[in-house]
């Protein structure tokens, strides 16, 4: 008899919203998942999610310099997917960084950056705008990757899509993911308001800076 797939206690969730790396990463893992849907950005090289942060006085222009240099790095997360695709864009290895670890969450790249605790870090969303804002005058500055950074996936286990009745919902789930974009693509000002001030509690300039950098 053939093993039984592994299955993660709780079983909490039957769906995931996640850039490309998740589902590679819960497949080398032994967990099986399978990737329904797909979004991308219409202009994923003059829009992208990420830009490298770099922490005030340290001299990197361009990925080139990267090499030497310390690098705030996530496992199994876009952000460190972007470090290792950047490092290979420039002809580098991870043995000509020092990757630190550190898990991508909330302001911690950016208080990383202006702790010098690492020279360069993947940062998004507001806190792009944040972060130059509040330490480009002690000489903090950003820098364009010039890569794909942008795939958005909806997956599952492949135990749910084994069940009749879920895989026929998330069918019909994915259509709505979809509308719900295109919506959003057509009423930013709505969006802003009800989403990014009301919701996630940023300020209508954040919310707009967000809408425009999504492109």
């Amino acid at each position: 008899m053939a093993p039984r797939p592994r299955k993660p206690s709780g079983h909490a969730l039957d769906v995931g919203a996640v850039a490309e790396i998740p589902s590679i990463f819960a497949n080398w893992n032994d967990l099986p998942v399978r990737n329904i849907a797909y979004r991308e950005r219409e202009d994923p090289i003059g829009h992208p999610i990420y830009r490298f942060g770099i922490a005030p006085g340290v001299d990197v222009k361009s990925l080139a310099d990267f090499g030497g240099k310390r690098i705030a790095f996530s496992h199994g997360q876009a952000q460190g997917a972007l470090v290792l695709r950047a490092l290979q864009a420039a002809g580098l290895t991870k043995t000509d960084v020092t990757l630190v670890e550190l898990p991508s969450t909330g302001d911690a790249y950016p208080i990383a950056l202006a702790s010098h605790r690492v020279d360069i870090a993947p940062i998004g969303g507001v806190l792009i705008r944040r972060y130059i804002n509040q330490y480009s005058p002690d000489g903090a500055t950003l820098i364009e990757h010039g890569l794909r950074d942008d795939p958005s996936h909806l997956y599952a286990p492949q135990w749910v899509l084994d069940d009749p009745a879920k895989a026929a919902a998330l069918a019909v789930y994915v259509e709505f993911w979809a509308q719900a974009t295109q919506w959003i693509n057509d009423n930013p000002e709505a969006w802003i308001e009800g989403y990014y001030v009301k919701d996630r509690g940023l300020s209508q300039e954040d919310g707009q800076y967000l809408v425009r950098t999504d492109g």
